[in-house]
């Protein structure tokens, strides 16, 4: 589900198995540089839970690592959990954290200038945002949920933090603009502030069809916001292009791009490095039977 990189030159990836009560379990393997399996860990998250997913992993400030995702704290009850390991994948501390009603599921992973934790993610009926934030011991501060105004289907909310602490979600949304009957599929921000509080949200149309999906948001420099995804250039064909755009603090477009031949092309993730070069990866082809990587920078 999720990679970072490690110190030594190596790197750290968090999943999910099978644990040997048969509940699925979070799996932690470490490579070293030349890919060699150094080991691999499976940790039941949580302290009184019944398994559950890992989706991701980042390596914190003190050079150990943080995992997020979410366990199942009862027969039909999903929580969020967070932990940290060291570099040898041994556990530091494993918590999870349960509201009544909710099944959060941890995505993100932010440590801020003070050493605080934000996590997050969205509940599992995707009407939802919601924050988590800790200590740099996993006791939690406060957990907060907000539910957008504009569109009650939550797609796959990645989310990024800002240098003032706000929380911005980058989804997208499926909606019809009810004085046109035109239906769209756009970006849609969400914006908290810095104590997980609603303050707004925005759904910009891209291109002359009104159809792009992002699945990842990065921050540039100046704050402005990187989106990676697929967009659609042509009315009459289901086929997409990959795409980066660019969005001010506002959430007003600045830039977008397609890249590839219109063979259903999507770009799932990217960075935006020290020197303002966007990198970006994915594939160009959503479906089988073949499939071929592209990157680009």
């Amino acid at each position: 589900q999720s990679i970072v990189s490690t110190e030594d030159g190596g790197c750290i990836m968090a999943g999910s198995n099978f644990g040997q009560d048969g509940n699925r379990v979070c799996e932690v393997i470490k490579l070293n540089m030349d890919g060699a399996v150094e080991y691999t860990k499976l940790i039941k998250p949580g302290n009184n839970t019944l398994g559950g997913y890992s989706n991701r992993i980042i390596r914190s400030k003190d050079g150990n690592y943080l995992v997020t995702g979410y366990c199942q704290t009862s027969e039909l009850g999903y929580d969020n959990f967070l932990l940290k390991i060291n570099s040898k994948g041994e556990v530091l501390w494993n918590k999870e954290y349960i509201v009544d009603g909710l099944a959060f599921n941890g995505n993100n992973i932010f440590e801020l200038a003070n050493g605080d934790i934000i996590v997050t993610g969205a509940d599992d009926n995707r009407d939802l945002v919601c924050v988590l934030k800790t200590n740099s011991n996993g006791e939690k501060i406060w957990l907060k949920t907000a539910s957008p105004q504009l569109n009650n289907d939550i797609n796959i909310p990645e989310a990024v933090v800002t240098k003032n602490e706000e929380i911005v979600f980058c989804t997208y949304a499926n909606w019809k603009d009810l004085n046109t009957n035109e239906y769209y599929t756009t970006p849609h921000f969400i914006r908290l502030n810095k104590l997980g509080n609603y303050v707004d949200e925005r759904r910009p149309i891209l291109g002359i069809v009104g159809r792009s999906s992002p699945l990842s948001v990065k921050l540039d420099k100046d704050g402005n916001y990187v989106l990676f995804g697929s967009i659609h250039f042509d009315p009459n064909s289901n086929a997409s292009m990959a795409m980066i755009a660019k969005f001010d603090l506002n959430f007003d477009l600045i830039w977008y791009k397609g890249f590839g031949i219109g063979r259903s092309e999507t770009f799932y993730s990217g960075i935006v490095d020290k020197n303002e070069r966007i990198h970006a990866i994915g594939n160009n082809q959503g479906y089988g039977p073949t499939f071929s990587i592209q990157g680009i920078y």
